[in-house]
């Protein structure tokens, strides 16, 4: 590994060697060995810039254009010093990851490998006969937990395309800033304006300094953020290929858990529409009122089994979208990589352009993701109203008075079991149907997303492919 990363130094060094000028291949106050020369500031510090300030701000000698004059000059200070301090906690913390990335690397590349050679074994709490409930509540967790990982995945992305371009814009900074240090001392070295009041001459020295300790901190933290960035990049991507693994990982059990809420779905689906089917019969030669309600029964039922089928298809349409969007993403950021290195050749352009012709339709996803909208919709009113159904059913007194009425006491009083048993059917199959017009929205809210991720990386890489 040692090896590795040497050789990657090595490497990233000859980059940088060939991005830069000559003269500021490695800063001049920078030794090779990463050595940080330490900004002088002379007798400048907050102290005495904040006494200095108190003192101007009570002095009755001045007037009020020298006063805000000086108190500028002093918070520029103040603000400077500032400056340098936090470069200097940055600089300390890149030496220390410089010092500190490979065992990190290492550790994380060694648990890498013994995952690929013994994959870790898929545990699930539920089985083929837990409640569908239960399982709907542990893949709900599971892909709560891929959620948050895909997150720190994209950060790490983010973090690694910021990495891989500061060798090329590093030294230009540098540069920059050495010549601003070099025009500033050349500029505190002249002297002070004739009949200049010394608080003046003093505030503006102060402040000269504090910017020559914030353009020296600067350089230094430009230096080792060079020297660290081979050595941060394969720590990240490390990091990324272990945040990979963890998503291949959770998307295992998310798949299972998928399967276990599809079967259970249909397995909970078919009996109840076994029973409610048997209701009908039951109910055939009683009351109107009864056959009604079983018929009644036996519709929301089927409805429900119909939408326990459908769940499995959006989470197979899901799975297949988010491939295709993350396939786009990768092939943006290969061809911004390919293209900031070596610029754009005839066989680059060619893989580009049938990339672009391969693209999906943009107008084909907008029309998907408006339906998406609609059924979204839709389903969202079926769920609002069952709930509210379910809600008039919890007082099963004023149910049944409203429900019988138009009959006579005796009569009501004849049905009274048979109507008990059959509302408190419905409210069960209510509360099936709810659960499952919840697990069905979420299954659209995440299709939708995914669509709505393959349609901006689609658009964006496009547009990329327009321009280049």
């Amino acid at each position: 590994v040692l090896q590795l990363a040497h050789r990657s130094l090595l490497a990233w060094l000859l980059l940088a060697c060939l991005l830069m000028p000559v003269e500021v291949v490695w800063s001049a106050d920078t030794a090779e060995s990463g050595d940080v020369v330490q900004p002088t500031s002379g007798s400048v510090n907050p102290e005495t810039l904040n006494a200095r300030l108190k003192e101007v701000e009570a002095a009755t000698s001045l007037d009020d254009e020298t006063r805000a004059s000086i108190t500028e000059m002093i918070n520029k200070a103040l603000a400077n010093l500032e400056t340098a301090r936090n470069n200097k906690v940055t600089t300390e913390e890149y030496i220390r990851l410089r010092d500190s990335a490979p065992e990190m690397t290492s550790k994380i590349r060694a648990v890498l490998e013994k995952q690929a050679s013994v994959p870790p074994e898929v545990k699930l709490t539920v089985t083929r006969v837990s409640p569908f409930e239960d399982i709907e509540r542990e893949l709900l967790q599971e892909k709560a937990n891929l959620a948050a990982v895909k997150a720190k995945r994209a950060d790490l992305d983010s973090q690694l395309e910021t990495s891989k371009t500061r060798p090329s814009v590093i030294p230009k900074t540098l540069a920059e800033t050495k010549q601003a240090r070099k025009d500033l001392e050349a500029e505190r070295d002249a002297p002070a304006p004739e009949g200049e009041l010394a608080w003046v001459t003093e505030a503006r020295r102060w402040a000269q300094d504090a910017r020559l300790a914030a353009l020296t901190s600067e350089i230094n933290l430009l230096d080792q953020e060079l020297l660290t960035l081979p050595f941060k990049v394969e720590w990240l991507e490390a990091q990324r290929d272990q945040q990979a693994a963890s998503i291949t990982r959770i998307n295992t059990r998310i798949a299972l858990l998928e399967e276990l809420s599809s079967h259970q779905g249909r397995v909970e689906a078919r009996e109840a529409v076994a029973a409610a089917d048997a209701a009908v019969e039951e109910a055939a030669g009683k009351h109107p009122l009864i056959q009604q309600l079983a018929e009644d029964n036996a519709t929301l039922t089927r409805e429900a089994a119909a939408l326990a089928s459908t769940l499995r298809r959006a989470s197979e349409s899901d799975q297949t979208v988010e491939r295709d969007a993350k396939r786009i993403e990768d092939s943006f950021r290969q061809a911004r990589e390919q293209l900031d290195v070596a610029g754009l050749s005839n066989v680059l352009g060619e893989v580009l352009y049938s990339q672009r012709q391969d693209l999906p339709d943009r107008r084909e996803l907008r029309t998907r993701l408006s339906e998406l909208e609609d059924e979204n919709a839709i389903m969202t009113l079926e769920m609002v109203q069952q709930a509210a159904e379910r809600k008039r059913l919890a007082n099963t007194e004023e149910h049944f008075a409203g429900l019988t009425q138009d009959l006579t006491p005796e009569v009501a009083a004849l049905i009274t079991d048979d109507l008990t048993e059959l509302v408190l059917r419905r409210r069960d199959v209510l509360d099936k149907s709810i659960s499952l017009h919840k697990s069905y929205l979420r299954s659209l809210r995440e299709l939708s997303a995914s669509y709505k991720r393959l349609l901006d990386n689609a658009t964006a890489y496009d547009d990329f492919l327009a321009k280049n």
